[in-house]
Protein backbone atom coordinates (compact mmCIF):
# COMPACT_ATOMS: atom_id res chain seq x y z
CA UNK A 1 0.00 0.00 0.00
CA UNK A 2 1.41 3.47 -0.82
CA UNK A 3 0.61 6.42 1.79
CA UNK A 4 -3.45 6.52 2.29
CA UNK A 5 -5.38 9.37 0.96
CA UNK A 6 -8.18 10.91 3.04
CA UNK A 7 -10.85 13.61 1.96
CA UNK A 8 -13.93 14.99 4.28
CA UNK A 9 -17.38 13.81 3.63
CA UNK A 10 -17.46 17.05 0.97
CA UNK A 11 -14.12 16.14 -0.77
CA UNK A 12 -12.49 19.79 1.18
CA UNK A 13 -9.30 18.26 3.00
CA UNK A 14 -7.34 15.62 2.24
CA UNK A 15 -4.03 14.10 3.71
CA UNK A 16 -2.40 11.23 4.07
CA UNK A 17 -1.45 8.79 7.13
CA UNK A 18 0.77 5.60 7.11
CA UNK A 19 -1.90 3.29 8.18
CA UNK A 20 -5.55 3.13 9.34
CA UNK A 21 -6.81 1.65 12.38
CA UNK A 22 -10.31 0.62 14.50
CA UNK A 23 -9.76 3.52 15.90
CA UNK A 24 -10.05 6.06 12.65
CA UNK A 25 -13.17 7.54 11.22
CA UNK A 26 -13.83 9.28 7.67
CA UNK A 27 -13.35 8.16 3.57
CA UNK A 28 -10.45 7.09 3.03
CA UNK A 29 -8.30 6.00 -0.42
CA UNK A 30 -5.99 3.58 0.03
CA UNK A 31 -3.45 2.98 -3.33
CA UNK A 32 -1.70 -0.38 -3.69
CA UNK A 33 0.01 -2.08 -6.54
CA UNK A 34 -2.88 -3.46 -8.96
CA UNK A 35 -5.78 -1.95 -7.18
CA UNK A 36 -6.96 1.28 -5.19
CA UNK A 37 -9.43 0.36 -2.22
CA UNK A 38 -12.17 3.11 -1.06
CA UNK A 39 -12.73 2.75 2.45
CA UNK A 40 -15.94 4.72 4.54
CA UNK A 41 -15.12 3.81 8.02
CA UNK A 42 -18.03 5.81 9.30
CA UNK A 43 -20.56 3.88 7.40
CA UNK A 44 -17.95 0.64 7.40
CA UNK A 45 -17.99 0.00 3.65
CA UNK A 46 -15.45 -0.91 1.26
CA UNK A 47 -14.92 -0.47 -2.39
CA UNK A 48 -12.45 -2.43 -4.52
CA UNK A 49 -11.67 -0.59 -7.81
CA UNK A 50 -9.05 -3.00 -9.65
CA UNK A 51 -6.20 -1.42 -11.71
CA UNK A 52 -5.22 -2.48 -15.65
CA UNK A 53 -2.83 -5.62 -14.51
CA UNK A 54 -5.22 -6.90 -11.67
CA UNK A 55 -7.49 -9.55 -11.85
CA UNK A 56 -11.06 -8.85 -11.32
CA UNK A 57 -13.63 -10.01 -8.62
CA UNK A 58 -17.07 -10.37 -8.79
CA UNK A 59 -17.52 -7.01 -6.39
CA UNK A 60 -15.14 -4.92 -8.03
CA UNK A 61 -16.93 -1.45 -8.02
CA UNK A 62 -19.40 -2.56 -5.43
CA UNK A 63 -19.81 -0.41 -1.98
CA UNK A 64 -19.51 -3.69 0.37
CA UNK A 65 -20.06 -4.09 3.74
CA UNK A 66 -16.91 -4.08 6.29
CA UNK A 67 -17.66 -7.41 8.15
CA UNK A 68 -14.14 -7.73 9.85
CA UNK A 69 -10.63 -6.04 9.31
CA UNK A 70 -8.24 -9.00 10.27
CA UNK A 71 -5.10 -6.84 9.34
CA UNK A 72 -5.49 -2.81 8.59
CA UNK A 73 -4.02 -1.13 6.02
CA UNK A 74 -0.51 -0.10 6.69
CA UNK A 75 2.34 1.14 4.51
CA UNK A 76 3.92 -1.13 2.55
CA UNK A 77 2.28 -3.94 4.51
CA UNK A 78 -0.62 -6.55 3.15
CA UNK A 79 -4.06 -5.87 4.50
CA UNK A 80 -6.87 -8.38 4.58
CA UNK A 81 -10.78 -7.97 5.15
CA UNK A 82 -13.94 -9.91 4.98
CA UNK A 83 -17.10 -8.05 3.07
CA UNK A 84 -20.47 -8.45 2.20
CA UNK A 85 -23.26 -7.14 0.08
CA UNK A 86 -25.71 -4.77 1.67
CA UNK A 87 -28.14 -7.13 0.88
CA UNK A 88 -26.95 -9.89 2.24
CA UNK A 89 -24.68 -9.26 5.12
CA UNK A 90 -24.45 -13.27 6.51
CA UNK A 91 -22.83 -13.48 2.34
CA UNK A 92 -19.61 -13.19 3.80
CA UNK A 93 -16.45 -13.42 1.50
Amino acid sequence: MDATDAASSDGSHASEVERLGPEMTGRWRVVTQRAVHLWDLDRMAYVRLPGFESDAFDWDGTQELLVEVREWPVVDKTFYVYIAPPENPLAVQ
